[in-house]
């Protein structure tokens, strides 16, 4: 029902802005957010925090491992995943100016230190600059590229790393 009234607000010329548990919003609202928000362009900002993992001793009925396949699918449907606290507020901000749904998903979002780099929808972020291999990384996982760049560069393996917090639109 939550997503059925946002997009009825969304088509109304509101700005809906719905949160709830990643698992739940991706898998239980899908076709809501299919056949009423994106098919429609009702312009629903959907931030579902709890992704991946990160509710794990609640079982896998908790678990959102498959939103991002979800969601991706939609078409009209932008996703965006970003690395920390503070890129998550950036995403957020973001996701208001677009036009048609956004889905921000939010899971393990360690702080990364003196992280701050512009929020483009649809740029990734290079973090780390090398010429032998690249990381790729969105999300929390961004969090252990930095880390994993400097075990190799220790080996002499030049890794670039970029932090995909756009997932649709892929850059």
């Amino acid at each position: 029902n939550l997503v059925g009234v946002a997009a009825g607000l969304a088509h109304a010329g509101l700005r809906p802005f719905v949160i709830a548990m990643a698992p739940f919003l991706s898998m239980r609202g899908f076709e809501q957010i299919r056949d009423d928000c994106a098919y429609n362009r009702n312009a629903v900002k959907f931030i579902a925090p709890f992704a991946g993992l990160e509710a794990g001793p609640w079982g896998a009925t908790h678990h959102a491992i498959e939103d991002l396949a979800l969601l991706r699918a939609i078409p009209g449907m932008t996703v965006l995943s970003p690395a920390d606290a503070g890129e998550s507020l950036r995403a957020v901000r973001a996701a208001a100016t677009l036009d048609g749904p956004v889905y921000v998903r939010l899971g393990f979002l360690s702080p990364l230190d003196g992280y701050d780099a512009e929020f483009r929808v649809g740029e990734a972020v290079t973090m780390r600059d090398g010429r032998h291999l690249t990381l790729v990384a969105t999300g929390g996982a961004v969090g252990t590229a930095p880390a994993v760049h400097d075990r190799l560069a220790a080996a002499g393996i030049a890794a670039r790393v970029l932090n995909v917090h756009t997932v649709k639109p892929l850059d």
